[in-house]
C-alpha cells in the first residue's frame, strides 16, 4: 500500500496528522453502503476528515470527498417488488438474483461528502460512535516507510477515546526506541520474508519488485525524495507495462484457469480499474446471492516480475465464495471473465 495522506486533528490549538480513520466506525455502525472515489493511491479511504478535541470530546469538524451511497428506501421498495414477482412465479430464483444485483446498482446515488449530506448538520459533530486510540506522530521524520501510516516520527500522542470521550493521553518518544522497537519489527518481517523466499525459487520476481518499489531514504530532504520516489514509481509502472504487459486478454505464458490461478490473473491497467471490475463482477451460479470483495494482499507469481493482487469474494455471511487474482499493470483491460461469472454494464 502507498503511504497515506493523514487526516487532521486539532488539539490544544495545534494541528496533528492522524494515523487512524474514526469515520470508518461510523460507516460500519450505521451500515452505510458507500462507494467512495479515491483520487489516487495515497487516499485509499476516499475522503479527507478534519477533527478536533475540545473539552475532552472528539468532534468531526469537516469531511470532504465524492462517491455513491445506496438509497436504502428505494432499495427496500424494489426488493419487496422482486419478492412479490418471485412468489407469483413471474421471475425465477436465478432471475431474482440478477435483478437484485441490478437493483443494488440502480439505487446508488452520487454524493458529495459533507457534514450536511452525512449528518444534516452545519456545525461540528460529536463523534460518539468512535472508540479507540488516535495516534498522532509529530516532530522530525526518523524513517520514511512507503506504506500506510508506517513512517516513524520523533514523538507521538496517543489519545484514548471511548464513545467520543477522551479518557487518557500518552506521549511517546521514538528516538530512543528506533534501534529496538522498529528494528525488532523489521527483523521479524525480514525473517518471514526469508522463510517465504526459501520456499520458492523467485529471485527474478524479487528483482522486479525491488525495481518497482525500492525505497530511498534521506533525512535531510524527505519531501524531495518522496516526490522523486513518486515520479520513479510512475515511470517504472509505465516501463513495466511496455515490457511485460500485453494487448490481449491473457498473458502469453499463462498457466492454469483464468482468474482463479495466480499464474493466469485477470489483466487490468490499474488498481482503480481493479476496483471497478470487481464492483461489476456477477457470480451467475444458480441460487447464489450478492457478494462483496476484500483484498487479501499481494502474491508472487512465476510469470511476471511484480506482485499479483489476491481478492476474496464473500457472500452475505462473509463466507469465501471464490478467490481470484488480478494483475493491475497491463496495457489494456481484459474483457474476459472467470468461468461462472459475468460483467454487468462493463
Amino acid at each position: 500500500m502507498t503511504a497515506q495522506i493523514r487526516e487532521l486533528l486539532i488539539y490544544d490549538q495545534q494541528t496533528y496528522g492522524m494515523t487512524c480513520e474514526p469515520f470508518d466506525q461510523y460507516i460500519i455502525k450505521n451500515k452505510l453502503e458507500l462507494r467512495l472515489h479515491w483520487p489516487n493511491t495515497a487516499l485509499w479511504r476516499g475522503y479527507m476528515g478534519e477533527w478536533e478535541i475540545t473539552n475532552n470530546k472528539l468532534y468531526l469538524t469537516k469531511i470532504s470527498g465524492f462517491g455513491q451511497i445506496r438509497n436504502s428506501e428505494n432499495f427496500r421498495l424494489g426488493r419487496l417488488e422482486l419478492r412479490k414477482k418471485l412468489k407469483e412465479g413471474i421471475i425465477t430464483p436465478q432471475d431474482n438474483g440478477h435483478l437484485l444485483m441490478q437493483l443494488k446498482e440502480d439505487c446508488m446515488e452520487d454524493i458529495e461528502l459533507s457534514l450536511k449530506t452525512l449528518f444534516n448538520s452545519e456545525e461540528k459533530v460529536f463523534a460518539n460512535w468512535f472508540s479507540g486510540t488516535i495516534v498522532c506522530p509529530y516532530g522530525e521524520m526518523i524513517e520514511y516507510i512507503h506504506m500506510g501510516y508506517e513512517s516513524v516520527f520523533e514523538y507521538e500522542y496517543d489519545f484514548e477515546i471511548i464513545d467520543g470521550e477522551l479518557t487518557n493521553i500518552t506521549t511517546k518518544t521514538n528516538i530512543t526506541n528506533i534501534n529496538t522497537k522498529y528494528n525488532k519489527t523489521n527483523i521479524n518481517l525480514f525473517q518471514r520474508i526469508i522463510n517465504f523466499l526459501n520456499s520458492k525459487p523467485i529471485k527474478q520476481n524479487i528483482l522486479g519488485i525491488y525495481k518497482l518499489f525500492r525505497k530511498r531514504r534521506n533525512k535531510k530532504s524527505n519531501e524531495t525524495n518522496l516526490k522523486d520516489f513518486t515520479l520513479e514509481i510512475k515511470a517504472n509502472t509505465w516501463n513495466l507495462k511496455e515490457e511485460e504487459g500485453t494487448d490481449h486478454d491473457e498473458l502469453p505464458n499463462h498457466k492454469g484457469e483464468f482468474g482463479f490461478s495466480i499464474d493466469n490473473p485477470i489483466l487490468l491497467i490499474s488498481v482503480y480499474e481493479s476496483r471497478k471490475y470487481l464492483d461489476k463482477l456477477i457470480y451467475i451460479k444458480p441460487g447464489s446471492s450478492h457478494y462483496t470483495w476484500e483484498r487479501t494482499g499481494s502474491m508472487i507469481s512465476s510469470i511476471v516480475s511484480t506482485p499479483i493482487d489476491e481478492y476474496n469474494l464473500l457472500d452475505t455471511n462473509f463466507n469465501i465464495v471464490k478467490t481470484i487474482y488480478i494483475w493491475p499493470y497491463n496495457r489494456i483491460n481484459s474483457k474476459k471473465v472467470p468461468e461462472g461469472f459475468s460483467l454487468m454494464d462493463y
